[in-house]
């Protein structure tokens, strides 16, 4: 059985050694009232040796296995 593989596309909030916030925003409509809104979410990703990345640029995450309690991400180049 093949896994579906998801990628999440968002820009980096802040660069922590080698832990990155991503901010990642998606747009949704309230079934009822038909009134569009933002729901954002924060994802902590694994930056990798020699990967350089900048506060502001937009990145792909990838799932990976649990780096730490909140990290389960890879930044994808």
């Amino acid at each position: 059985m093949n896994k579906q593989v998801i990628n999440i596309i968002g820009e980096v909030v802040s660069v922590n050694g080698s832990t990155v916030k991503v901010l990642v925003e998606n747009k949704k409509t309230h079934p009822k009232y038909n009134k569009s809104y933002t729901v954002t979410r924060h994802f902590f990703a694994h930056l990798a040796e020699g990967q350089k990345v900048e506060e502001g640029q937009t990145v792909t995450l990838i799932p990976s296995r649990k780096i730490s309690k909140k990290k389960a991400w890879l930044i994808k180049k």
